[in-house]
């Protein structure tokens, strides 16, 4: 699934089992990969380098 602005930018949106988000890819081509705690909440997300997010 992806999403554009109205200045054309997309952002991609990547889902896994249950429709749950996994990863998102911004518009200047960051990936962010999204881990989940057993009780489905977002434990942690990292870069596409391996690097923790905030």
């Amino acid at each position: 699934m992806s999403e554009t602005a109205d200045g054309g930018c997309t952002t991609r949106f990547e889902y896994g089992h249950f429709d749950l988000l996994t990863a998102r890819t911004d518009p200047g081509g960051a990936r962010y990969n999204l881990s989940r705690a057993p009780t489905s909440l977002t434990a942690s997300t990292t870069t596409r380098r391996g690097r923790p997010s905030t």
